[in-house]
């Protein structure tokens, strides 16, 4: 068993937010997350958060029937999905690291948004929000490594994390808003003869990768009868 390492890149294509969950009174309630230099910071759990949702996309386009989760900070049901994103790390876990946020253009700005009543057509009262964001553009630079990683017994579960990165589409901010949209830059493993990424567009391997989480995943077992391999 070894160490294997995933980096990736996202590029934003939109406006970024990124929660501190601080506010400043006067200035925006929901404000930018920012390292003691000033430069926006992405945590380690955000992108983790991001990977997961996709994660769980991909798996359900695999294997037909796998159920949702009713609650994201929820830990996931045994299966796949836990063995990728477990909190605690021992045995055979990944860790993913704090991200790196680069290229970040122009400077911050303030929006704000209120709610609207239908009947007067004025703003409800106590209702005004104001949330800092950052210019388009910034690229976010991830790494993963997964620890004591058997090459032949994980290759499916590195699949679908691979795929997983690769399909983000979010990050930050709320589902929704237009904020925090990505495209993927680039993406690389440690360890490519063994874990070819690029594989994912062989219906062969589709069908391989399919067959092998749904045999390994506990968390297919309540399957709707039919599903596909």
């Amino acid at each position: 068993m070894n160490n294997l390492t995933i980096e990736f890149t996202w590029i934003v294509s939109s406006r970024l937010h990124v929660g501190s969950g601080l506010s400043r009174l006067g200035y925006a309630d929901r404000c930018l997350q920012k390292d003691k230099e000033g430069i926006v910071r992405y945590s380690g759990d955000a992108v983790k958060g991001a990977i997961r949702h996709s994660a769980e996309a991909v798996l359900r386009w695999l294997i037909p029937g796998v159920p949702e989760e009713d609650n994201e900070d929820s830990a996931p049901p045994p299966g796949v999905l836990r063995r990728l994103f477990q909190s605690h790390e021992s045995g055979k876990y990944w860790r993913f690291e704090m991200p790196k946020v680069e290229r970040l253009l122009g400077l911050a700005t303030t929006y704000a948004s209120t709610a609207i009543d239908p009947d007067s057509g004025v703003a409800k009262t106590a209702t005004l929000r104001t949330r800092e964001t950052w210019d388009k553009g910034a690229q976010i630079r991830g790494r993963i490594t997964g620890f004591n990683i058997d090459t032949d017994a994980d290759w499916a579960d590195a699949m679908l994390l691979g795929a997983a990165i690769a399909s983000t589409e979010q990050i930050g901010g709320g589902r929704g808003t237009g904020l925090g949209e990505v495209l993927l830059g680039s993406i690389t493993v440690s360890e490519p003869g063994s874990f070819n990424l690029n594989a994912l567009g062989d219906p062969e391997m589709i069908r391989r990768l399919q067959k092998l989480l749904k045999d390994n995943a506990p968390a297919a077992a309540t399957m709707k009868k039919g599903s596909a391999e």
